[in-house]
């Protein structure tokens, strides 16, 4: 192996040594919590950090139809969804095109 792959292999094992035993304390913390009530400082901490994670993840907006949106706008090799654009412009110009005809034969109508 690399020696750099093999230093990366030990930090990442320290890590995870690391922050499981902060993990194992802080459980240790949550049910003495339980039971006496009082909170220790890592569990306080550990709550002030949360709440604002979960605060982060609940004032996002989300759109309702991202999935959808996604769907739509990905070209495939049998559909382009500019294909579907042009088609709906296309139709939005004649449905003008008439509404505006019919306007101007209805003013004629009621200048004569």
């Amino acid at each position: 192996m690399d020696a750099d792959a093999i230093l990366l292999m030990v930090m990442w094992q320290y890590n995870c040594i690391v922050n499981g035993a902060e993990a194992l304390l802080l459980f240790r913390d949550f049910i003495r919590y339980l039971s006496t009530g009082k909170k220790s400082s890592r569990l306080a901490r550990a709550l002030v950090k949360w709440e604002a994670f979960s605060k982060r993840l609940i004032e996002k907006e989300h759109d309702k139809f991202w999935l959808e949106k996604a769907i739509i706008n990905t070209r495939t090799w049998w559909d382009d969804p500019l294909r579907h654009r042009r088609h709906l412009n296309a139709f939005s110009k004649e449905e003008t095109e008439q509404e505006e005809q019919e306007s101007n034969e209805q003013e004629s109508d009621e200048q004569e």
